[in-house]
């Protein structure tokens, strides 16, 4: 198992940094988003990645879209669209900017399982967080948290590391859309 790791690391090309990157700026985004808007806001928005995907991937690949995916990818961002333009003049605004960017950015996560599928989940994963991890230990308290609130946070951690995982594991074998 720990060769199989280093090899990983060894192989980390293109694909696997461009994921790592892509993932990473995301994630980093998926709290403020929640911050500054309404978490119904964020998963409406959210809700379009997989048609975002699809675009993508049409694009640098030779996977195109079903008239399905077509017609309900126009739902979808017809439902963007209305979500955003009433937070126009208000606050939620940056954060549903923040949620289309995080959006983009995992949809460009799965665009680059689809295009090149041979690269591995598991590494740019755990690396996306490693940097994010750095990150806040240079702008944050991370160690400001509670006794009662570290159980919550450490969940919560474990759910999205195998969350992170299984996207990617999935955006290898599913149409884009299907995610």
């Amino acid at each position: 198992m720990r060769r199989h790791s280093v090899l990983e690391m060894c192989v980390l090309g293109k694909p696997a940094f461009f994921v790592t990157v892509m993932m990473g700026l995301g994630t980093a985004t998926f709290i403020p988003a929640f911050k500054l808007s309404s978490v119904a806001n964020v998963a409406l928005i959210y809700g379009a990645a997989p048609f975002v995907a699809a675009a993508l991937v049409s694009i640098f690949t030779k996977e195109l879209p079903t008239h399905t995916v077509m017609i309900t990818s126009f739902a979808a961002f017809q439902g963007v669209r209305v979500v955003v333009s009433g937070s126009l003049g208000s606050s939620r605004l940056q954060g549903d900017d923040l949620a289309m960017f995080m959006t983009v950015m995992m949809a460009c996560t799965v665009a680059g399982y689809r295009t090149y599928p041979a690269t591995t989940a598991a590494l740019p994963a755990a690396l996306s967080f490693i940097i994010l991890l750095s990150f806040t230990f240079v702008f944050g308290d991370p160690f400001s948290a509670s006794s009662t609130q570290l159980p919550v946070l450490i969940c919560f951690g474990l759910v999205f590391a195998i969350a992170s995982v299984t996207l990617s594991e999935g955006a290898r074998r599913l149409p884009s859309a299907d995610h």
